[in-house]
Order: C-alpha cells, then structure tokens, then sequence
C-alpha cells in the first residue's frame, strides 16, 4: 500500500513535522506526563492546515479528512507496551434496534455490514477511490506517524468470534476487531511497531511563563493591554505555520433534519417528495425540510425566499439552491432534480422508486445536514450525526 505520507511533497512533510513539534512542546500545559500531549481535534487541524486537506471531522463519517480521492481517518493515542492498540472507529447507538436481539454471530455480522455500508457512504459522498488511516502515536520523546489501509470488512471471512463479558471480538482475513456491546462502539486492533515517520518531541518546562513573557512583549510593543493581543505562537516557533489566532469574520453553522414529523422520513414529503401525490413528478424530486422553529430562532440565516445561492456539496461539486415553498419550510436545488440525484443516487445508491427511510439514515450513522455559510450566498453543506439538529435547535 502507498501510504499518504509517501505521496506528499518534503516542504508539506516538514511542515506538518514542525507543527506537530510546536504542540507538543506545550504538553506541560495539559499534563506532567513525559509523554507529549496532543488533543485528538488539534492533530486533526493540524493535519489539514499542514497538507490544505479538506477538514471532515465535524460531520461525523467514517473519514476525518480528504486530501484529492484519497478519505483519512486520523487516530491519537498513547503506544502500548506491545507496540499495538485497539482504538475506537465507529459507534452504532442509533442501530441497537436492528442488531440487539441477534445472536452473537448474527450480531457481529450486522455491526460488519453496517460499518462497511459507512465507509461506502463516505466514498460515495465525497467522490473517493480509497481510505487509510493515519495514526499519531504519543511516545516518550517522540510522535510516530502510522499508516495503513481503511478496509470494508470482509464479512464472508469473518471468523474467531469470542464473546467476552460485553464485548465480543472477531476477526476477518485482514485485521481484529472488538466490539463493546455495552457501549455500541467497534474497535480495530492497530500494530505501531513500523511507523512511516518519526518525530523528536522535546517538552517545554515552563511553557505558561514563555507565552506570558511573550504576550508582555507584545503588549509593551504594540502600546495594548495584554489581554487584548491574540495569541500569536508563531513568534517563537521559528515561523511556524500553525497558528492559532482569531479569525477575522466569523459566519454562522445551522443545522437541519433529513426527516420531518414523529422523526421518519415522511413517504411523500422532503427526501420522497418525488413520491407525493397530485401530478406527475420527477423521481429525483427531493427537499431538505427547514423547520418553523429553526426561522424563530435563527431568522436571517438563509436568503429570503426564492433566492438563488450557491450551495456546495460533499466533494466540492456546487449547485444553486433556494429556500422555497409556503412558510419557507423547504431548501431544494434549482433545478430541483439536481439535489435529489445527488443525494439519492450517487450517495445513499437508492433505486428509483425506492423509498428512504430513517432506518437507512441510521444504519449509516446520520438524520441531520450541517450548512455552513462561508460568505453571503454562499454556503457549503454536510452530512452530520445523528440527532444533531436536535441538539442545535434545543441548544
């Protein structure tokens, strides 16, 4: 396998190095361990702003990151003493319904199927021919880079299931999983022992006491009270590319269900509009619904009604959309079909004619889109965990 490292430039490699280096540096700032800190969403952004990768790890799929046609799932954690580790990949709480009566073999069967049907969701979704993981492993005095291939499990393989208190283990012909019961959660087993690349992580003493001399410097510098200064790391990181400062204009995230009322997909109405009644309709006819309440808590977030704005979908394919209908209660694409044969067809691989359900929603570990709006008119949208709209409209 090529791994995604060996793909990329040296100036990005010694990029995302030195990135790597600057966080765990200021590990004393979180923990007295020997081993560097690294927070498992900062090895991610890091990730993407060193090798300008496209940023997924909000929208809850089975991949963090994107990086041309190539899905990365990123994964941190400490090394273990025989130099593997099983690591969480998926969580199926939304599924307990279709798998928790099953025997054990039956059980691991529909947990297999349900992961592979997310890592083909998440191919689907945002055009990629491949998936690997990318593995940062803390070690005492240094960061080891991993790498190896993100695999469908292979479910007519599937062999040595142990059930094992509330978890059951297995394995197919490639790798060895766990799955807690208890918790809906599947775990991979990932060997560390021939990492791609090592990193020196040397752990500053007194981190706190550098960066306040360093904003004392600036303070006195620039004639502001400290605590008006962004915090600006790159002054002592010998130009560092990793930055962490406040953005300049911040734009708002909404949410909105992919189901309407009761929580099911309604048989005639947002992603089966094409099967209501009343005229002939197109069989790729869909809308997002858009709630009353969300226009009472968040009015102004969309363009009024009817107006055209880009929308840019997973993948980066951008389409025209419009809030329309009574009560502005839909977003659909202008032409209507054109969001419907992307999320019907070449994403959730739907049949025409065939109904979507919220069960299928599930099974791929979704109910809800996240719409960012990058600029006036213009917006980009992705998938997003279950029950996220929920949490955002009662939030």
């Amino acid at each position: 396998m090529t791994t995604f490292l060996h793909l990329q430039g040296r100036t990005a490699i010694e990029k995302y190095a030195k990135n790597l280096q600057i966080c765990g540096s200021l590990s004393r700032l979180f923990s007295n361990s020997n081993i560097p800190y690294l927070q498992y969403r900062v090895s991610e952004q890091i990730f993407c702003k060193s090798f300008d990768a496209d940023d997924l790890s909000r929208s809850d799929i089975a991949v963090d990151a994107t990086k041309a046609e190539l899905g990365l799932g990123i994964k941190t954690f400490g090394a273990k003493p025989r130099n593997h580790s099983f690591e969480k990949i998926a969580e199926f709480n939304a599924d307990r319904n279709s798998y928790n009566d099953l025997s054990t073999e039956e059980k691991i069967r529909k947990i297999s199927e349900l992961r592979n049907h997310r890592i083909e969701f998440a191919k689907n979704g945002h055009n990629l021919g491949a998936c690997q993981y990318h593995c940062i492993i803390r070690r005492e005095g240094y960061f080891d880079l991993c790498e190896e291939e993100m695999p469908i499990i292979s479910l007519d393989k599937i062999k040595n299931i142990k059930s094992t208190g509330p978890s059951i283990r297995f394995e197919d012909d490639r790798h060895e999983y766990n799955f807690n019961f208890s918790k809906s959660t599947l775990f991979k087993r990932f060997w560390t022992d021939k990492p791609v690349k090592r990193i020196p992580i040397e752990i500053m003493p007194d981190p706190m006491s550098l960066l306040d001399g360093i904003l004392q410097e600036k303070a006195s510098s620039y004639g502001k009270k400290q605590e008006q200064l962004p915090i600006n790391f790159a002054t002592f990181t010998e130009q560092a590319e990793f930055v962490l400062q406040p953005e300049e204009e911040h734009y708002p995230t909404a949410y909105l269900p992919l189901y309407g009322k009761n929580k099911t997909v309604q048989e005639k109405a947002g992603l089966n509009q094409w099967n209501a009644a009343g005229r002939q309709r197109d069989p790729d006819e869909v809308y997002i619904p858009v709630p009353a309440k969300f226009h009472h808590r968040y009015p102004g977030f969309f363009p009024p009604k009817d107006t055209k704005f880009e929308l840019i979908l997973p993948g980066k394919k951008t389409i025209s959309a419009k809030i329309c209908q009574d009560g502005s209660k839909a977003l659909m694409s202008d032409p209507n079909k054109e969001l419907g044969r992307w999320i019907l067809r070449d994403v959730l691989r739907l049949r025409d004619g065939e109904l979507l359900t919220i069960d299928r929603l599930y099974q791929l570990g979704i109910d809800s889109v996240r719409i960012d709006k990058l600029a006036n008119g213009v917006y980009e949208m992705n998938f997003a965990a279950v029950d996220s709209f929920e949490d955002f409209i009662n939030d």
